[in-house]
């Protein structure tokens, strides 16, 4: 448990791979400030992201990715056969926070896969219940084969998924339940 963001682990400038794990209940509490990333906080040139077969679960931040936020202009985030359920954010405050699940900062050529997952049960303060992207004109989301089910924006838009400024596909996806 951290006050500070990335409750689990804090990286910087690193290219993550995270295979055939769970991350939960971690904390990055701290209302006092913008604190992220209750299991996992990523910032910086060369954050990128690999998370297959894995748990994120039962984590807590107070501004920004409840369970995972990661913050790269070129960010490279691939979610495969995971599960990012019941991840909370706990403070509205400002436009651009978020992402109760998975929180992405990346107004560049960035690029976001997500295949064969669920997202469920994650809470955000702001917009993006599970999932905040803010990307760029040139930003591509894919979502496949997946699921995003109950989650919550409780003061703003995209109770399950809330994307700005990227080409989005969605395919065999369910969205449903979700409240904003």
């Amino acid at each position: 448990r951290t006050d500070r963001s990335g409750g689990g682990l804090y990286t910087y400038q690193s290219a993550v791979t995270i295979t055939q794990s769970t991350l939960n209940d971690n904390r990055a509490p701290d209302t006092s400030g913008d604190w992220a990333g209750g299991a996992l906080y990523m910032n910086g040139a060369g954050s990128n992201l690999t998370l297959t077969d894995s748990t994120v679960t039962g984590n807590t931040a107070a501004a920004s990715g409840g369970g995972i936020y990661l913050s790269n202009t070129t960010a490279q985030v691939i979610v495969a056969n995971s599960v990012i359920s019941g991840n909370v954010t706990l403070r509205n405050v400002t436009a651009d926070t978020g992402g109760g699940g998975l929180y992405l900062n990346a107004a560049g050529a960035s690029r976001l896969t997500i295949s064969d997952s669920v997202f469920a049960n994650n809470r955000s303060q702001r917009a993006g219940g599970a999932l905040y992207y803010y990307g760029a004109t040139n930003s591509v989301f894919s979502l496949t084969n997946s699921r995003f089910t109950d989650n919550q924006a409780l003061t703003n838009n995209g109770g399950g998924i809330y994307v700005r400024q990227a080409a989005t596909t969605l395919t065999r996806v369910t969205v449903s339940g979700n409240t904003a």
